[in-house]
């Protein structure tokens, strides 16, 4: 802030002379990310600010530049205007259906073909099938739930910004209109008449991930709800209840779970990995079991997924204690899974009968090398391939044998011809004598 309005650039011992000798260290560390960032500029001894970012940082402060850099605030009345309070709910009730979606919990609607796309193309779900009720999560799926709102909504922008060029758009576009969203006022409605082209298109995809709420496809105003308005400021994006702040779980060395939740995604979460028994008002009581943790398995959910969601969201009651979760439980859970893992099923071909050692050797290499050697036998010529990857080292090997037929059919003529040069040799000299 110093240095936006010198006209001047500044030394490092003037630098320096801004923090306490024992800040030194943090002070090359700033100057080394802003010069990554780019935004400071290094002249040998001397430092300034890079242009643009001072004239728009000064603009900002200002509020100089175009009159939208902060958006156009709709005019006239609302008729069908919201309050904050709408919009929390609007945000909550549509991030957390597809969050829902994600564990199995399917609703009347699925979420908007936009984000199943997303879902599918970060690796959150895998298709099974072609309907939107094929896709089921994976690994990093689950791994994604553990996250908090706003990593989770970062998550799938940085997705989304992925793709943008397939749609016509340009990333650089997209993504100043992301940070244009999230400079907006919670609850003021704005007008949608002066966006562009592309942050319109935009526009109608935030509204999917219930980033933006607009009420009808053709209306001409919007609000940000707060997962706009939480992305640059590291506030929370959606509120909890005190009771999801401070940890909800309670687990007992005999396998029961008690949930004082009454969150359908956290319930829905719960089934992935526990048999719920018993549904009450308040609560949901629940039995981790070995058939449950399988059915977790299944699903790409590794044993450390089900203790960390366990461990983040234990109840205060059981933070008390170390450690937090039952051992007996933890360890059974990660024996589970061990047993489990134990055998790994492959459909593969079995090849055997080589002729000669070197044809065993190089169709072994070459199996290897396409990750397609499940097991083989050095003493007794014999390879397990995978089934997918079959075609690929038949296909191998008859060019092998191709080439290898085409080199003995030259070596062949070769001989020949050598043979009939030498046979006619002699021959050659006789008549010569007789003549």
């Amino acid at each position: 802030m110093r240095m936006l309005y010198l006209r001047q650039p500044v030394t490092t011992d003037e630098l320096q002379s801004w923090c306490q000798p024992t800040a030194y260290s943090f002070l090359e560390n700033a100057l080394d990310h802003a010069q990554r960032l780019q935004f400071l500029v290094q002249q040998g001894d001397m430092w300034h600010l890079n242009t643009t970012f001072r004239e728009e940082f000064q603009n900002a402060l200002t509020g100089r530049g175009p009159a939208t850099s902060f958006g156009s605030l709709a005019e006239g009345t609302d008729s069908h205007s919201v309050d904050v309070a709408f919009l929390d709910n609007y945000a909550k009730t549509g991030w957390e259906s597809v969050l829902q979606f994600m564990v199995g919990q399917r609703g009347e609607r699925n979420p908007h073909p936009a984000v199943l796309n997303i879902l599918e193309k970060s690796g959150l779900m895998e298709r099974t099938g072609l309907q939107p009720a094929d896709l089921v999560i994976t690994h990093s799926g689950f791994q994604f739930l553990l996250q908090d709102i706003n990593s989770q909504v970062w998550a799938l922008l940085l997705q989304y910004l992925s793709m943008v060029k397939d749609l016509g758009m340009e990333e650089d576009d997209v993504l100043n209109f992301i940070f244009f969203l999230s400079s907006l006022e919670l609850g003021s409605a704005y007008s949608t008449e002066v966006l562009t082209e592309t942050q319109a298109t935009v526009l109608m995809d935030m509204v999917a991930f219930g980033i933006v709420y607009r009420r009808k496809k053709k209306s001409k105003r919007f609000y940000p709800t707060r997962l706009a308005t939480t992305l640059t400021n590291g506030k929370a994006a959606i509120r909890q209840t005190e009771s999801e702040q401070e940890g909800y779980i309670l687990l007992e060395t005999n396998y029961r779970l008690y949930a004082y939740t009454t969150s359908e995604l956290q319930i829905a979460i719960l089934k992935l990995f526990v048999d719920i028994t018993f549904r009450f008002p308040t609560f949901v009581m629940g039995v981790i079991t070995r058939e449950s943790i399988e059915r977790a398995l299944k699903k790409n959910i590794t044993a450390e997924q089900i203790i960390q969601y366990l461990t983040t969201n234990a109840h205060p009651l059981m933070r008390k204690t170390s450690p937090i979760l039952p051992l007996t439980v933890v360890d059974q859970i990660r024996l589970w899974e061990m047993d489990m893992n134990r055998f790994t099923v492959h459909a593969a071909r079995h090849v055997w009968q080589f002729p000669t050692r070197d044809e065993y050797e190089t169709l072994r290499n070459y199996a290897k090398s396409i990750n397609g050697l499940l097991a083989c036998s050095d003493t007794r010529w014999w390879l397990v391939i995978k089934a997918e990857s079959f075609q690929s080292v038949a296909t191998y090997t008859r060019r092998i044998m191709e080439q290898r037929r085409a080199r003995k059919s030259r070596s062949a003529l070769g001989a020949a011809a050598a043979a009939g040069a030498a046979a006619g040799a002699p021959g050659s000299t006789d008549a010569d004598g007789m003549h």
